[in-house]
């Protein structure tokens, strides 16, 4: 017998990551019932509240969940939607008025059910306590927030799905369609989780949130704004470490502890990060050849701008711009 899928929605949830993913499993079903026969076992699910069964999504649209979380039963998997904040926060503040709710999520999984997360979500199963000692993803934009909070996990933060024993967390917003047909693939088999991908557009093999991620510019900290503004006009340009901190007044010692507080990087690899980045906008909004963009963030020889450029995205200079070009 399938193991039910309890889709756990709570207030401030979105809306797009429920009704992403039954649409995923009422696809899988009708699948099974014309490739297997009618009489084939099909995926059940229910959406089930935390203690009321009215949920008012994020964007304001209301609800009603089939049942309560202490009415389900094993076996079961429970997946938890990606809930909305807009800053880190409100992120900290939502986890805080949601206590009985990792509990909860403890609970369960001492039980025996199994967890899948989408994007924020994965921060209620880190502060449940059950990813301690796992690997997890989440959004890419919260990822220093996620590392500085839970030391204890490993963030494999440029996967789109990460599985950990019974757990399994996929990356940002729309990744519950990819988490979905996982899913749908470990219930039912790879066939059916193939054809539905088909039927709903979706790319087959991406395997990472990398290209989509976007260096954060607002940082909170002044020297990093002062330093990210005299490195923007510089970029082109050989910079030395040496003229950086002679700019910011600091020695290099200095420098480099503050980027390490910072960005968890070095000021090397910060300003590969920012040239990265500026190349990726080059590549979306201007029809500059591949070895103009490579000139203008700094970077001469071509093969080495190349293996640079996707390791950072997952993608090559020209696979980046036919995908996100602006047309």
């Amino acid at each position: 017998m399938l193991p039910t899928i309890y889709i756990l929605a709570v207030d401030k949830v979105g809306v797009s990551s429920i009704a992403g993913v039954v649409d995923v499993f009422h696809t899988a079903n009708l699948l099974i019932k014309n490739i297997i026969g009618e009489d084939a076992e099909q995926l059940k699910w229910r959406i089930v509240g935390l203690d009321h069964r009215d949920i008012t999504s994020s964007s304001g649209m209301r609800f009603q969940a089939d049942l309560l979380l202490n009415q389900i039963k094993l076996p079961g998997w429970i997946y938890i939607p990606g809930f909305v904040t807009e800053n880190e926060t409100q992120t900290v503040q939502y986890l805080m008025q949601n206590q009985l709710l990792t509990d909860n999520l403890k609970a369960l999984y001492l039980q025996g059910y199994s967890m899948a997360s989408n994007c924020t979500s994965a921060f209620l199963l880190a502060e449940s306590g059950i990813l301690d000692g796992k690997t997890a993803t989440t959004t890419w934009w919260l990822e220093d927030l996620f590392q500085k909070r839970y030391p204890g996990i490993e963030l494999d933060i440029d996967s789109l799905i990460v599985e950990s024993d019974r757990i399994m967390c996929s990356a940002t917003a729309m990744a519950h369609m990819q988490l979905a047909t996982r899913l749908v693939e470990k219930l039912t088999g790879g066939k059916i989780a193939h054809l539905c991908r088909k039927y709903l557009l979706m790319e087959n093999g991406r395997k990472t949130q990398a290209p989509f991620r976007i260096l954060a510019q607002a940082q909170k900290d002044p020297f990093l704004q002062s330093a990210n503004q005299y490195l923007l006009k510089r970029l082109h340009e050989n910079i030395r470490i040496e003229e950086l901190a002679s700019a910011m007044a600091v020695s290099n010692r200095t420098l480099i502890r503050r980027f390490k507080q910072s960005t968890g990087d070095s000021p090397v690899q910060h300003i590969q990060k920012l040239r990265i980045e500026r190349s990726k906008y080059l590549l979306e909004t201007s029809n500059l050849p591949a070895s103009e963009v490579m000139e203008r963030v700094g970077y001469q020889d071509s093969s080495s701008f190349g293996q640079i450029f996707k390791r950072h995205t997952g993608l090559t200079p020209g696979q980046y711009r036919q995908k996100f070009c602006l047309r």
